[in-house]
């Protein structure tokens, strides 16, 4: 679950945040500034005190599955992944719906059946037909090189078969009763997926996606040149896969993250450790 689940809050910090990140910006024109505001605008307020519950959560569950947890690295990629979600939010209510169980499908009981999710999705809603296309999913990440688990999502194997098992579960109507799955496309609606279907990879604005194949971190995949050569082919293909800047940069996420953490070590819920940020026990 994103921070951008919950309406991410700053309270009367809000000014304070965009002031910084705007302050600490490389030469912006007016229209980047005003976006960047925007996108900053609609964190909401209880944000602070949210995160902290959060990071705890993600903490937990790094131990369960004795996982490594660098609490900046966290923060980071949840900031990311919930400004994206502000950014490029769905604009109907159908497919914020769909949205909303693909990202609650454990909730739902229905991740099995599934598989995983992206953080976002695009659809087509056909009022004549009844029919409800998804256009794309979109996945964000902050990492300078398109790794292995990066390929795994973006596969046939992947989001695309998501998408297909979410379109079978709609098509029988006694597991979409089972679910409670009724009111997500609405009543006498299929769901399908479009003939312009693509993924999309939604990158900080200071990437360089001139040359997909540049972006791949090819040591991962030792030993995999046929894997390596599909990865290529694949973010190579716009009809398939399309490289997508933010309006948010990695500068922008550091300076909020470094504002949320001096926040959050004032409430004495995180402490400086020798440079590094940790969860006061």
């Amino acid at each position: 679950m994103s921070l951008g689940d919950e309406k991410l809050n700053i309270g009367n910090d809000k000014e304070e945040l965009i002031d910084k990140v705007i302050k600490n910006s490389p030469a912006l024109d007016g229209k980047l500034v005003e976006r960047k505001t925007q996108i900053l605008t609609c964190l909401s307020d209880d944000f602070i005190d949210k995160t902290a519950e959060l990071l705890k959560k993600d903490e937990q569950k790094s131990k369960q599955k004795n996982e490594r947890f660098i609490l900046e690295e966290k923060l980071y990629g949840r900031f990311f992944e919930s400004l994206c979600y502000f950014e490029f939010a769905p604009e109907s209510q159908t497919a914020l719906r769909i949205l909303f169980a693909m990202r609650h499908a454990k909730e739902l009981g229905i991740l099995e059946l599934i598989g995983s999710n992206p953080d976002l999705v695009s659809v087509e809603v056909d009022e004549n037909t009844k029919k409800v296309d998804i256009l794309s999913v979109g996945d964000a990440t902050t990492q300078r090189k398109l790794g292995f688990h990066k390929y795994t999502q973006l596969r046939e194997e992947g989001f695309t078969r998501t998408v297909h098992n979410w379109v079978k579960l709609f098509r029988d109507p006694e597991k979409v009763a089972m679910y409670k799955l009724q009111s997500v496309i609405g009543d006498n609606r299929t769901l399908d997926i479009s003939d312009r279907f693509v993924q999309r990879v939604i990158l900080p604005s200071d990437s360089d996606i001139t040359n997909p194949s540049e972006l791949i971190e090819e040591s991962e995949f030792e030993g995999m040149n046929k894997e390596l050569n599909k990865f290529r082919d694949l973010v190579n293909d716009e009809s398939k896969v399309r490289l997508v800047k933010s309006t948010m940069s990695r500068n922008d996420l550091r300076q909020i993250s470094q504002f949320v953490l001096e926040k959050l070590g004032e409430k004495g819920v995180v402490e400086n450790r020798s440079g590094r940020w940790v969860l006061k026990v």
